[in-house]
């Protein structure tokens, strides 16, 4: 249960800033470059973090890497809504990235029959429907 829950919201919360980046490139009172520039920052640590996280788990195991991964992201994450300047949030989108890739890198936890699910486009699609509701 928790695997699923962690890949749910690394998948949603992903999908969920799309729609509102006009609303915190307006609150923030920056540009669409910059607003932008947190969704690609976010996704270049998401996509280079396994070269960090795959010799660490192989070394230490999966569940310790699993759980440092997720306390990052978490915290991480939760400095996206309370920094009130770009490089805050920049900095907090590129480092939440590097642990919300624990997911793929560390998913040979789940069993074969589990990968590949059609569940993780469900939460694309929620994802993007709930982001433009919760921005607002």
């Amino acid at each position: 249960m928790m695997l699923s829950c962690g890949g749910l919201v690394n998948t949603m919360w992903t999908s969920m800033v799309a729609p509102s980046l006009p609303q915190i490139s307006k609150d923030l009172h920056i540009g669409t470059f910059t607003t932008q520039l947190t969704m690609s920052v976010y996704l270049l640590a998401y996509v280079f973090a396994p070269f960090i996280i795959a010799p660490f788990s192989e070394m230490y195991g999966r569940r310790p890497a699993y759980l440092i991964c997720h306390a990052w992201y978490i915290v991480f994450n939760s400095l996206c809504p309370v920094g009130k300047s770009k490089s805050v949030l920049i900095a907090s989108r590129f480092l939440s990235g590097l642990g919300g890739a624990c997911g793929i890198t560390v998913s040979d936890i789940i069993s074969l029959l589990l990968k590949g699910n059609v569940d993780d486009q469900y939460h694309v699609a929620i994802g993007s429907f709930d982001g433009r509701y919760l921005a607002n």
